[in-house]
């Protein structure tokens, strides 16, 4: 019982590390214009004059004023961006696609390896 427990435990562990991999979102290292975050609406990170850190979910333009749009229990929450202020930075859906599969792939690689050596070593039961 204690050695089905132990691998119910490793097993718990693995898939906890890959749900916390796919939050993983890469972003493009070119900056881009509010304008063309908003066209796109995805993912962007926003860095102010003051050197702060934004995420949003998606960029949004309304009545002559850009907002960071991100999501609270369900509603969206709008802040006003100043467009000269503000450097843009959009989503890279390649590079987080593949980061992603990479951690995944590379963790199952990773928990196949130990599971083998723990076979080779203790045998099957």
């Amino acid at each position: 019982m204690a050695v089905i427990k132990k691998k119910l435990n490793i097993i718990a562990l693995l898939l906890t590390t890959l749900t916390l991999f796919q939050s993983c979102v890469v972003y493009h290292k070119t900056p881009t214009t509010l304008e063309q975050a908003s066209r796109e609406r995805i993912k962007t990170k926003i860095i102010n004059a003051n050197g702060a850190t934004l995420k949003y979910q998606f960029i949004e333009y309304e009545d002559g004023i850009y907002y960071g749009v991100n999501m609270k229990s369900g509603t969206e929450v709008r802040i006003p961006l100043k467009q000269d202020e503000v450097t843009v930075l959009l989503k890279n859906q390649t590079a987080t696609t593949l980061t992603t599969l990479g951690v995944i792939g590379g963790s199952l690689l990773l928990f196949g390896l130990g599971g083998r050596a723990y076979i080779d070593n203790n045998g099957l039961y």
